[in-house]
């Protein structure tokens, strides 16, 4: 009887655990994933937490702890979302958090374990990446000059000395000259974007560039002779001495450098226009329809823009320019780049703003009128003539209703054609720069703005 009982009651407590296991299983279903990957990305006063996404859950808690000690307190309860910013936290110190997912069935919550617990310092957020920087040079000097980064303090220089680079200076400017270099040697110079918040100090990435150091007349000489191609006379020719003192003629066959070229109505296998020479004793000439054959290959190249103080000294000297405002454009075909410049009154020497890329007439298409233009209306958006409803915004018109200075083309519903591309030939005559600056131009620049095309 003794046995008996004992079997039964084994009996009664199986059935009572079967009974009792599903229901234990059912409440565990209701409970939630514990949260994963929790991290935390901090500033100076605010740290951002995120984390992935739970299954099927109604919300998330937060839980925060001062320091690296001590107990965690609930400080939001957050739907919808992964992410979380705790705001108006103390400069410079720990804080510890973690995250717990919760599920609502049948009006009473259900909660995951708590996800790992992920700590962080508010720090100084580290600047944007530096960019556009560009390396000119002035006899025994190299001039750095970038784009301003909007959460920058200031910008460090360091110089590559003996295959190790050194921190030479520091400034809250965009430009930097370094003096007492050698002419004729290459440095190189590297740009570092830096903040700094209450002593503290973080920087952020920056770009090198290569300065070789010429004298002023040697970057001159250069501006209209880079890249000399061959060419010779078909006829005489008479050319323009661009020191001002007078004209030579040139005979038949002669050979001479030549640069800044063109195609002849954008035909490649007719004859070329060549408009500056560099003849036999040096001196530097401008060609009158000078009509010639080609040597060597004369297909466009897009090279290094010319330094600033070679680029003044032509507007100012060698082709001098007048504007009825106080601002200025070189739009220059050999180079792609629109370089600008401003100056204080009628009366002063331009003086250079910044330089872009561009893009001009291609080779096989019409090409941008040259010589000595100016902006004669404005568009905030030029639908091209013929062109399906393609438009460029921000048009400064120099010809009329056509050849305006204007942002990349785009299709009538707003994409870009080309790909958003400049900096090569690709219009049918008009000057497409970036949409910020061509922005600058329509709203900086008034009517009568000269704009020289070369």
């Amino acid at each position: 009887m003794k046995n008996r009982g004992l079997r039964i009651r084994g009996v009664l407590f199986l059935v009572l655990l079967t009974l009792l296991f599903p229901v234990s299983a059912a409440a565990a279903s209701k409970k939630p994933a514990k949260v994963k990957k929790v991290k935390a990305e901090a500033k100076e006063k605010s740290i951002t937490l995120t984390w992935n996404e739970s299954e099927d859950v109604n919300g998330y808690l937060i839980y925060m702890r001062k320091g690296t000690t001590g107990s965690f307190k609930k400080i939001a309860r957050v739907k919808g979302t992964t992410t979380y910013k705790k705001k108006g936290l103390a400069f410079d110190k720990t804080y510890c958090f973690y995250v717990v997912a919760y599920r609502r069935i049948s009006g009473k919550s259900y909660y995951s374990p708590q996800s790992k617990v992920v700590k962080a310092k508010t720090a100084v957020t580290a600047p944007d990446e530096l960019t556009g920087l560009l390396g000119m040079s002035k006899s025994k000097m190299a001039y750095l000059v970038w784009n301003k980064v909007e959460n920058a303090t200031e910008y460090i220089i360091w110089q590559k000395v003996s295959g190790k680079w050194k921190q030479i200076g520091k400034t809250k400017k965009r430009h930097f000259s370094v003096e007492d270099l050698k002419n004729d040697k290459t440095y190189q110079f590297r740009v570092r974007p830096s903040k700094t918040y209450k002593g503290k100090s973080a920087t952020g990435k920056g770009a090198k560039v290569s300065v070789k150091v010429e004298t002023l007349e040697k970057q001159v000489k250069a501006l209209v002779t880079k890249e000399i191609y061959e060419v010779y006379l078909t006829r005489d020719v008479t050319l323009t001495l661009m020191d001002g003192s007078g004209t030579v003629t040139m005979k038949a066959g002669q050979h001479l450098g030549v640069a800044w070229k063109n195609y002849k109505n954008g035909d490649m296998t007719n004859d070329y226009i060549v408009d500056y020479f560099v003849l036999p004793d040096g001196r530097m000439a401008r060609g009158i329809n000078g009509v010639c054959n080609p040597v060597s290959d004369l297909y466009w190249n897009h090279s290094k823009s010319y330094s600033r103080f070679a680029a003044e000294y032509y507007v100012n000297n060698i082709r001098p320019q007048t504007s009825k405002t106080d601002w200025m454009l070189w739009i220059n075909y050999y180079t792609q780049y629109c370089y600008v410049f401003c100056r204080e009154d009628d009366t002063a020497d331009w003086e250079w703003y910044a330089t872009w890329e561009t893009s001009t007439g291609n080779y096989g298409m019409t090409q941008t009128p040259r010589g000595e233009l100016e902006i004669v209306k404005k568009s905030r958006k030029f639908v091209f003539p013929n062109g399906g409803g393609a438009y460029g915004n921000w048009a400064s018109h120099l010809t009329g209703e056509g050849n305006a200075i204007h942002g990349p083309r785009r299709t009538a519903y707003g994409a870009y054609i080309d790909g958003n591309r400049i900096g090569e030939p690709l219009s049918s005559g008009c000057v497409r720069l970036f949409e910020p600056f061509a922005k600058f131009v329509y709203d900086n620049m008034d009517i009568g703005t000269r704009v020289l095309v070369e």
